[in-house]
């Protein structure tokens, strides 16, 4: 999503993929912050963690458009989750 926001597709499509991103790391970090406030994340903020998971994906979205097979992305995801905090 983020090639075509940042790319000269048509401005109706780009506002639409924008919004649909937007409203993806609004619901992520709102889940984020309820976890925050339960107890789940001890010495992290539901922001950082929020924002290190969304470049976790951007960069598997990367990953993937450049033709990382299946392996390689369940491998950077395993990494990132056994660096998840309380794991």
């Amino acid at each position: 999503m983020n090639t075509v926001a940042s790319t000269t597709y048509d401005e109706s499509m780009r506002r639409e993929v924008i919004a649909r991103r937007t409203a993806h790391e609004q619901a992520l970090l709102q889940r984020f912050v309820r976890a925050e406030a339960e107890g789940d994340f001890p010495g992290h903020t539901a922001e950082a963690l929020c924002a290190h998971c969304l470049c976790i994906l951007s960069g598997m979205s990367v990953q993937a458009s450049a033709g990382a097979d299946a392996t390689r992305l369940h491998a950077i995801a395993k990494t990132a989750l056994s660096l998840w905090p309380g794991r």
